[in-house]
């Protein structure tokens, strides 16, 4: 189970106006060939320049490990981080606490200092919020905790769930059913109903029935609710494998470690990662293998092949987000280091209309400030980063308010830090 962890990566991101995001981003460092978004602030690292997962040091009310996942935002201005290998969540009672630096309370740790207990929460990828409602899912417990109602404090916290999804498998060959995950990493709120990205499974699990040990309703890249860790892109249409295990054809209802999902209650957005591309649902589905409407990052939804760095390839998506204002559907290209933002799909394999972590869409190194496609490092040979680079972004969404200018807010997992940015 760990070490599918260690290559499934992603995030997903949203900013206004994003046809001008690339003009507006000049500035930063030393360099004059990177016209990558600035961003404002950082939360987890003292300055833009260091990436050291907690500082070089213990977890902290100030720190984060080096493969934090995601972040949520309430509408009120809770901020919650998914600070997956310190194996906790960390939590802000306002969006002033985390420009602050300091976090106000944290989940699945007796303090902010410690990491070990796994009892509650053990590798934490994805934190999901929707009106006065809270998803964390606890992948490395095969789990989804749901919480009625949003979870705030001081200090160390032990909300009670009010309902408790997935009743683990903990072997790749075991048994999936429609009320079980292996190794879940996205969750999402649509209307009353909570859909997962069960990756370990292949699949996405749409519950229409939010309590606790219930059963999914609908699945998305199976066969049926039996078929899992063994059968990637095993659509209906396969019936002459019955395993799937000699033919991956890839289709519009297949799937191969889904990462990530977003909805509002309206579409869907899945990042469907090893086939290095992103599938939109129009509709969100109704029926078990409802094949999706478009695709992001493949020239169609027969197709995967490509995974280079261009306006309309993937590599390893990750975090998926939609901008409720603009309708942009953000997609951490992790693979790539940049968050890259779409136009809601009429086409499939269109081109993105922004990037962050990159001056431009056929740059992909790491902390690669001055663009010259090698990793920056400092006399003594440390990697640095910049108010401009990203390494392996993990998670992204908006936020604004009429009190509070819409901001972007990019977990940038490989430098231990989330950056946030203005809109433009």
């Amino acid at each position: 189970m760990l070490q599918k962890m260690q290559w499934v990566r992603g995030a997903a991101v949203s900013v206004a106006l994003a046809s001008a995001v690339v003009l507006g981003g000049c500035g930063g460092s030393n360099s004059t060939n990177n016209n990558a978004p600035v961003a404002v602030y950082e939360f987890g690292q003292a300055n833009f320049s260091d990436n050291t997962a907690n500082r070089g040091q213990h977890p902290d009310v100030n720190t984060l490990g080096n493969s934090a996942t995601s972040v949520a935002i309430s509408d009120t201005g809770i901020v919650y981080i998914a600070d997956t290998n310190n194996n906790r969540v960390l939590g802000f009672n306002a969006l002033s606490s985390l420009s602050a630096g300091k976090a106000d309370f944290v989940i699945g740790q007796a303090d902010f200092t410690s990491n070990t207990n796994t009892s509650v929460l053990n590798k934490p990828r994805k934190v999901s919020v929707a009106g006065t409602k809270l998803a964390i899912v606890d992948t490395g417990n095969n789990r989804v905790l749901v919480y009625n109602t949003l979870p705030s404090g001081t200090g160390a916290i032990s909300p009670t769930p009010s309902a408790i999804i997935g009743k683990a498998t903990t072997a790749a060959d075991g048994s999936p059913a429609a009320d079980t995950l292996y190794f879940p990493t996205g969750a999402t709120f649509a209307g009353t109903n909570l859909i997962v990205a069960d990756n370990g499974n292949n699949r996405v699990l749409i519950y229409t029935s939010v309590t606790t040990g219930a059963a999914a309703t609908y699945v998305l890249g199976q066969r049926n609710f039996t078929s899992g860790p063994q059968t990637p892109n095993c659509p209906a249409d396969t019936v002459a494998v019955p395993d799937c295990t000699t033919s991956f054809a890839v289709t519009a209802d297949s799937l191969n470690s889904p990462a990530d999902v977003w909805s509002d209650g309206s579409s869907l957005v899945v990042s469907d990662q090893a086939n290095n591309r992103v599938l939109y649902w129009a509709l969100v589905p109704t029926r078990n293998e409802q094949p999706a409407t478009r695709v992001i990052g493949q020239t169609s939804l027969k197709n995967q092949s490509g995974f280079g760095s261009s306006s309309s390839t993937l590599r390893q998506p990750n975090g998926v987000w939609s901008d409720r204002n603009t309708g942009y559907i953000y997609v951490a290209d992790s693979g790539n280091n940049r968050v890259l933002a779409f136009n809601t799909p009429s086409a499939d394999g269109q081109g993105a209309v922004a990037v962050y972590g990159q001056g431009d869409y056929t740059h992909s190194t790491a902390n690669d400030d001055n663009q010259d496609g090698n990793i920056d490092r400092d006399s003594n040979g440390r990697v640095v980063a910049s108010n401009r680079t990203l390494y392996n972004p993990l998670g992204v969404v908006t936020f604004g308010s009429a009190t509070v200018t819409n901001q972007v807010y990019i977990v940038d997992a490989g430098n231990a830090r989330l950056m946030v940015y203005n809109t433009y």
